[in-house]
């Protein structure tokens, strides 16, 4: 019983890391939030308790809410020791002027009438 419990405690975080890894990679890059507003977000997920009221299985529920924080929280880790790089979409655009080979032809015609 001890050892298919630990079992599933590592699987689980192998898990949620493969997850969280992928969201880096493709989602979280691109969103732009302060730190302190996803660490914000990780506690009140942390302490709020489920909604009475609504039907939901309470395993389930344990689950999510705690691949949730720990996503959040890895994420406010990423942010907080510098290893998060934004993508810039924005490319840079040069303004390169426009080559113009008959402006020297005229100027000399120009100068010769």
């Amino acid at each position: 019983m001890l050892w298919k419990s630990i079992l599933l405690l590592f699987g689980y975080s192998i898990l949620i890391i493969i997850i969280y890894n992928l969201l880096k990679n493709f989602l979280l890059k691109k969103i732009k939030l302060s730190k302190w507003v996803i660490l914000a977000m990780a506690i009140v997920i942390f302490i709020v308790p489920p909604i009475p009221g609504v039907n939901i299985n309470p395993n389930i529920f344990r689950i999510v809410k705690s691949s949730l924080f720990i996503i959040l929280f890895l994420w406010w880790i990423d942010l907080t020791t510098g290893k998060m790089e934004f993508k810039n979409y924005k490319k840079d655009v040069k303004i390169v002027p426009k080559a113009k080979p008959n402006r020297i032809k005229n100027m000399n015609n120009k100068k010769q009438k």
